[in-house]
C-alpha cells in the first residue's frame, strides 16, 4: 500500500489538559485550536511546530463551552457554575 496526499496525517497532538477535553474549535484564521475541559481551564495552542498554549485559567469548574469572535482575538467560554468569562487571546497568530 503506497501513501499519497489524500491520505491523513497528523499536523499536531495536544496533551496540555488533565481532564476530558469538552469543546474543540479552531479560530477563524485556522493558526490555533481552543480547547475547554473539565479540568476548567481554556487553551489557545498554535499550530506553529514547538509553540506553547496560551493558558486561561479562572473557572472554578468544567468548561462546557468556548467561542471564538470571528474579526478579534476574544474567547468566551462557559462553565458548569454559570459563569461566562471573556478572555483576551493577545497571542491568537
Amino acid at each position: 500500500m503506497t501513501t499519497s496526499d489524500k491520505d491523513p496525517n497528523l499536523m499536531k497532538a495536544f496533551k496540555e489538559h488533565r481532564e476530558k477535553i469538552t469543546q474543540c474549535i479552531f479560530t477563524p484564521n485556522l493558526k490555533q485550536v481552543i480547547s475547554g475541559s473539565m479540568d476548567g481551564v481554556v487553551l489557545a495552542t498554535s499550530l506553529k511546530a514547538n509553540s506553547r498554549a496560551n493558558k486561561f485559567v479562572g473557572h472554578k469548574g468544567p468548561i462546557y463551552d468556548v467561542a471564538v469572535n470571528p474579526t478579534s482575538s476574544i474567547i468566551a467560554s462557559c462553565s458548569r457554575y454559570c459563569t461566562v468569562r471573556v478572555w483576551n487571546n493577545n497571542a491568537s497568530a
